[in-house]
């Protein structure tokens, strides 16, 4: 992300991340602050203790996968390589993120810690516990969506964000 940044010459900018981009912008928010101006996390965690035991079965999370297997297939540049991606990300989702208390207490970017009050994912206590104990953090659980909240009810998704987006 940083990288992205700059190369296209962007010093600082409120970064808006979904599942592991959230996790992504808690990374840069605790190790380069001064990148950031605000972050709106959605349905990231802390700890891989904070993934629900039954997010596989979950028929929303079940169906992304397929979703999302199908379109690395179509779309990527190395299609035969699906699997060893896959593994990776198993593998990372496995074992990151490990972000302290200490940590999240040292943020001091604007931020919100959102979710949707049924993300099949995610666990409600770690939502709670990241906006505890971030300072001047807000929570905010979308009703009626879940860990796709974005796809789910778009316009109820960006109505927060952009209200969020919009206070100084």
């Amino acid at each position: 992300m940083l990288a992205v940044m700059d190369e296209l010459h962007i010093p600082k900018a409120a970064l808006v991340g979904w599942s592991d981009g959230g996790i992504i912008g808690l990374d840069i928010a605790i190790h380069h602050p001064e990148r950031l101006t605000k972050l709106f996390a959605f349905g990231a965690n802390s700890d891989p203790s904070a993934i629900k035991d039954d997010i596989r079965q979950q028929p929303a999370f079940s169906e992304y996968v397929r979703r999302t297997k199908d379109e690395y297939k179509k779309l990527s540049p190395a299609p035969n390589q699906l699997k060893g991606f896959s593994e990776q990300l198993g593998r990372m989702e496995d074992t990151e993120p490990h972000f302290t208390d200490d940590q999240l207490r040292s943020i001091k970017v604007p931020t919100w810690i959102v979710d949707g009050d049924r993300d099949e994912g995610i666990k409600r206590e770690d939502t709670d516990h990241m906006a505890a104990l971030i300072p001047g953090a807000g929570e905010l659980i979308l009703p009626n969506v879940s860990h796709f909240a974005l796809l789910q009810d778009p316009e109820q998704f960006n109505e927060a964000l952009l209200h969020f987006l919009s206070r100084p």
